[in-house]
């Protein structure tokens, strides 16, 4: 299944609190939550190979830890995602991220939410605490912000996708936080294709 391009942002339908910014437009009501299935589990592991030009200028990863971790007084999937620059592109501009998730294993929307940047001169780091319950993001610990039910953030967005049974021409809304900002994620389902990789052809 192909996703996007397009990611879409629209806003959440909950009247922000102050330090709180909503982005986009959405459908009103917001769509009910699909049924989903879970497709990984723990221990999964990609890698990827960062591609400029012909050149490799470096390699990411993304994974789930073997072990499922208790964040919040919840058990959650610990989800890890890693970019580094090659030893010659770092030469030119370095780049050293991480961003980590815990996703909840049962109601599967966001617990925490970290991202440590490192790209040339740039450092950034964030860190957002969710309680679903109460509908509220807390970010780095110095401001709150209210959020939609089952919201996630930008990467718990991605494996909440893959437990979806998508259909070509549909199109799904994801309500998500990011540092400060709400917004519906908008997924579209344009086709299904055959690919080709290193481990065989999978449809």
């Amino acid at each position: 299944v192909v996703l996007g391009p397009t990611w879409m942002a629209a806003p959440v339908p909950a009247a922000p609190a102050a330090d709180c910014e909503t982005l986009g437009t959405i459908p009103d009501p917001m769509p009910p939550r699909p049924p989903s299935r879970v497709g990984f589990a723990p221990g999964e592991h990609l890698e990827f190979s960062v591609q400029y030009g012909l050149v490799t200028a470096g390699r990411a990863t993304m994974s789930i830890d073997p072990t499922i971790r208790v964040r919040e007084n919840r058990p959650t999937y610990h989800l890890v995602t890693t970019a580094r620059s090659s030893q010659w592109f770092s030469s030119l501009f370095e780049v050293n991220d991480r961003v980590e998730s815990f996703m909840d294993t049962l109601e599967l929307h966001s617990v925490r939410f970290e991202k440590h940047l490192r790209e040339g001169k740039y450092n950034h780091d964030l860190w957002v605490v969710f309680d679903q319950e109460k509908r509220t993001a807390s970010i780095d610990g110095k401001r709150n912000c209210e959020v939609l039910e089952h919201v996630q953030d930008v990467l718990s967005s991605f494996y909440y996708v893959r437990t979806l049974d998508l259909a070509v021409g549909q199109s799904v809304f994801i309500p998500n936080h990011d540092n400060g900002k709400n917004y519906a994620m908008q997924v579209q389902v344009h086709r299904r294709e055959r690919i080709t990789v290193d481990a065989g052809t999978f449809d």
